[in-house]
């Protein structure tokens, strides 16, 4: 063997086998990368991707709903407590009263006129019409009642309606006596079933209890509310007896209040919109009919209780109804969002659901074009390596041999092999010119360089 064919010769030794442990890495990285870059895996991965796009979208949009939830409940508790804590406000400046004729033997009404006056009741305590005093007759004492007062200045005064009943009452205080008051002033309460049953009520239990909805005698042709009184009994000594007889018997009179509906609910939470529009309905029924008050008339829809609610597509599903005993009548409350109220932005969960498949879409893009260019790759490569191969063969049968296909470009000791397109094929480096065209080589053929 000459000393240029053992340039050619491959080194055996610690050499060879570095080189062979590379080839298997680089077989099982190939194969690795074949698994893992192609059709399958990609659909795979975009399959698995929209799988967490439409969990991220849903955990977003129920944290969304459950957030607006939550603040729907607390907005609504919130009126229906302010509600209730002020219909027991009511109550207590009633009972106060019953205090004020258990202290006097005989009031008077300018007396009863002048307390009702310090309680200010317009800024203290508005929405009440006003505080009054009734009492119960009997028929026959009808005439010498209203004797007595129209003896007193009021010379038109009358029990009214007029008509024979079994049992009458009058009304003879009512601050403050404005024009409103003075039209239910001798008005006999008794004579309206309504009214007549809350009466008879606190009689009995010796409570204060609140009437059905009604239509107060203070109503004009003009801005009719609807309305309700409450009533607490007061009794001969001042001490409700144990005994219904014995309450019935002892009975003097009540003090009572008339509230206007939609004027009671501004004093309590305000004539501005709010975030949670409500209706009260008298009784446990959501009727239109039994309807008491409705904070947002202008709204296309009542509540039916079946705990949905479109209100323009404002949080559907916010619904909410109770019903709440008032001085021992109950009054059913529904509750629904308002034009106010936040439902929360809906956009969150859609921008997530956007940016999610825009970057699935990437990320199977990136995944299928892997798949489609290592192939391509490798048979780049082994064209190459084909070439190479050829060109060991040439160069080992004759150095100074144009190789078909193989263009030869002379550099100073480096030649280059270039195809027929000039694509760069490989390189010897360190080599001799042998006639400017064929070389004789130094370092052997094995170190030359693949470029893809």
């Amino acid at each position: 063997m000459s000393e240029q064919d053992q340039h050619l010769v491959p080194a055996e030794g610690p050499s060879a086998g570095r080189s062979g442990e590379r080839g298997r890495w680089s077989n099982r990285r190939r194969r690795f990368v074949d698994t893992v870059h192609n059709a399958n895996v990609a659909r795979g991965i975009l399959v698995l991707a929209l799988c967490l796009t439409g969990l991220a979208w849903w955990f977003s949009h129920t944290a969304v709903q459950e957030s607006a939830r939550d603040r729907f409940e607390f907005r609504s508790q919130e009126i229906e407590t302010a509600i209730v804590e002020r219909m027991l406000g009511y109550e207590t400046v009633l009972w106060s009263g019953v205090g004020l004729f258990d202290a006097a033997d005989d009031l008077t009404r300018e007396q009863f006129a002048e307390y009702i006056a310090t309680l200010d009741l317009d800024q203290r305590w508005p929405g009440i019409q006003g505080i009054g005093w009734a009492v119960p007759l009997e028929p026959g004492e009808v005439a010498g009642h209203q004797a007595s007062i129209r003896a007193e200045g009021f010379p038109d005064y009358a029990v009214k309606p007029a008509g024979e009943r079994d049992a009458y009452s009058a009304i003879l205080y009512l601050e403050p006596f404005d024009w409103r008051n003075q039209r239910a002033f001798g008005f006999d309460m008794w004579s309206n079933p309504e009214r007549r049953e809350a009466m008879a009520r606190a009689r009995d239990t010796g409570r204060a209890a609140t009437s059905a909805m009604i239509t107060l005698v203070q109503e004009t042709d003009e801005d009719v509310q609807r309305g309700f009184l409450t009533y607490v009994p007061v009794y001969e000594g001042g001490e409700a007896p144990a005994t219904i007889e014995g309450r019935r018997e002892a009975l003097l009179g009540w003090v009572y209040a008339p509230f206007r509906m939609n004027d009671l609910m501004n004093g309590i939470l305000g004539s501005g919109a709010n975030q949670v529009d409500y209706r009260i309905f008298d009784g446990r029924s959501t009727d239109p009919g039994s309807l008491l008050y409705d904070s947002n008339p202008a709204s296309p829809t009542i509540g039916d209780g079946s705990g949905s609610k479109e209100a323009g597509g404002r949080g559907p599903g916010l619904f909410r109804e109770v019903t709440v005993m008032v001085q021992g009548h109950p009054w059913t409350m529904a509750f629904e969002p308002g034009a106010r109220f936040n439902v929360g932005s809906e956009a969150v969960p859609t921008y997530i659901a956007i940016a999610g498949l825009v970057i699935e879409a990437l990320l199977f893009y990136v995944v299928s074009a892997l798949g489609t260019l290592n192939p391509q790759g490798r048979r780049h490569g082994a064209d190459l390596s084909e070439n190479e191969t050829r060109c060991r063969d040439a160069l080992d049968d004759d150095p100074h041999r144009e190789i078909e296909g193989l263009a030869p470009l002379q550099l100073e000791r480096d030649c280059r092999w270039f195809d027929a397109d000039h694509l760069h094929l490989g390189r010897h480096r360190d080599v001799s010119s042998v006639d400017g065209v064929g070389v004789a080589p130094r370092a052997g053929i094995g170190e030359v360089e693949q470029h893809l």
